[in-house]
């Protein structure tokens, strides 16, 4: 059942008939930089994706523009709906997909918002998850872009000066108990009438909605990071911009240490029930054991909004090593080691009774240095067998681990991510596969059902989505 909606199409048009844009994909389990240099060569990491605005879709009252595609996976595919109109008091872009239902039809889900283009300082800019546009739940989250705190304008690579913003991702405060709640993301820029130029998933314009996840209900987290690179509209030239090509001088062997006065890294925690940031803060020194240590805090890191003390810490030899509280107390004079960034490939690195072998180390970009990324498969020995494998998870030199600092281990249960690491304010790190939105793997796998804000529920139900083992289910 759908909801009555009065939408009314207004003047400007942003994708009318012709509009063409290109975005290019990375694939960031496999890349860290856009290009590669080989000899004197650059050679492209990412693949193109072409979109093209061609023809109308009547769907109830509605008429969508239909949106094409050219890539590695379609050819001249139709894979989005669009349509642009007034819609909840804003100029809004609508979009939808074009998928089956069980009985072998087509029809079109209730689009999702995925841009309002009427801009003014201080109102809030935010997308809406398609999949949870079409649920039966009265819940239906709005995911913030950020607030407009300056409104500028300037030229991208096309013939004329284009308004745009960079927003942070910080939702406004709630106070009217609206179902629809805000949620914060990552932010970043958009232009006016085109979108945001940078996503972390594998669509860059459309990407918000979650559109790929739309499409199956049913998909594998990926892990790509896109960029808008060209967009045309009457067959004028608006934007024409593409990741620089470059490599750093940094000279590999300028060890770059972890352990830092006034470093912080923020993580995010996401299941359907919680989903928060979290800090950890390097301040202050003490002396353990005739060492010399910085004092690591956490901000936030049960969600409970409690700081406390984690442990002191020390680097010696690439190596990083804690004095976690209780062994202080009881005078116990040996640390934890947390980290070998002095590592080979094929080293094995023993955490408890897991082990960590050392399967690739490459070169990656932290704040324009050249530093190591280090790919580890965690397993659990058997004598009699072979190793179990848990999964997989990977170090920053400089940075640490990108699970969490701590408990970096891969295991069922630990949904953090490493989002940024900054050292007195100044942002060093930033991940690519920042999470923006609820992830469809973050529920336990014993058969419980869930709705998509993890509550609980006592069977399935009649219409809509619901979350079993992991994966998202839809009833029609």
């Amino acid at each position: 059942m759908f909801l009555t909606v009065q939408t009314v199409v207004f003047a400007q048009e942003y994708f009318p008939e012709g509009t063409k844009w290109t975005e290019i994909r990375l694939d960031t389990l496999k890349y860290d930089n856009w290009y590669s240099q080989v000899g004197d060569e650059w050679v492209p990491n990412f693949e193109t994706i072409e979109y093209y605005v061609r023809g109308d879709y009547p769907d109830r009252d509605w008429i969508y523009k239909k949106v094409y595609t050219n890539g590695p996976e379609w050819t001249d595919s139709l894979t989005l709906l669009i349509r642009e109109a007034e819609y909840n008091g804003h100029n809004s872009v609508l979009v939808s997909i074009m998928t089956h239902n069980y009985e072998g039809g087509s029809y079109v889900p209730w689009p999702g918002e995925a841009y309002q283009f009427d801009w003014n300082v201080g109102k809030g800019l935010y997308y809406e998850d398609i999949t949870m546009s079409n649920t039966t739940s009265l819940v239906s989250p709005r995911f913030y872009y950020g607030i407009i705190d300056e409104i500028k304008e300037g030229y991208f690579g096309g013939s004329q000066s284009l308004k745009y913003v960079d927003l942070d991702g910080k939702a406004p405060d709630d106070k009217s108990n609206s179902p629809k709640r805000n949620v914060n993301t990552n932010g970043g820029r958009i232009i006016q009438g085109i979108g945001i130029t940078e996503w972390n998933d594998g669509e860059c314009l459309f990407g918000p909605p979650n559109l790929y996840s739309a499409m199956s209900f049913d998909n594998p987290e990926r892990h790509y990071r896109s960029m808008l690179v060209h967009f045309e509209r009457n067959g004028e030239v608006l934007y024409d911009v593409w990741p620089e090509k470059r490599t750093s001088d940094f000279a590999q062997d300028d060890y770059r240490p972890l352990v830092k006065q006034g470093k912080k890294w923020t993580y995010h925690h996401d299941t359907y029930q919680y989903v928060y940031d979290y800090h950890y803060t390097l301040e202050g020194d003490t002396v353990v054991a005739g060492k010399d240590c910085l004092k690591m805090y956490s901000e936030n890191r049960y969600g409970d909004g409690e700081r406390q003390y984690e442990g002191a810490l020390f680097e010696e030899n690439k190596k990083v090593y804690c004095f976690f509280p209780y062994k202080e107390e009881s005078s116990i004079e040996e640390p934890a080691l947390l980290y070998d960034f002095g590592c080979e490939v094929g080293d094995v690195f023993h955490m408890n009774a897991i082990e960590l072998v050392t399967q690739a180390i490459s070169a990656v970009e932290v704040n324009g240095k050249s530093v190591n990324r280090y790919d580890f498969q965690a397993q659990q020995p058997d004598k009699d067998d072979e190793p179990f494998v848990i999964g997989n998870l990977s170090w920053i030199e400089g940075v640490g681990a990108t699970m969490d600092f701590f408990g970096m281990l891969p295991l069922q249960g630990n949904y953090n991510s490493l989002v940024a690491c900054e050292v007195n304010g100044e942002v060093i790190y930033q991940s690519a596969t920042s999470i923006q939105g609820i992830k469809s793997n973050t529920l336990n796998s014993d058969g419980a059902i869930f709705d998509l804000q993890g509550r609980r529920l006592s069977a399935t139900p009649a219409k809509g989505v619901y979350i079993q083992n992991g994966k998202k289910r839809i009833v029609r």
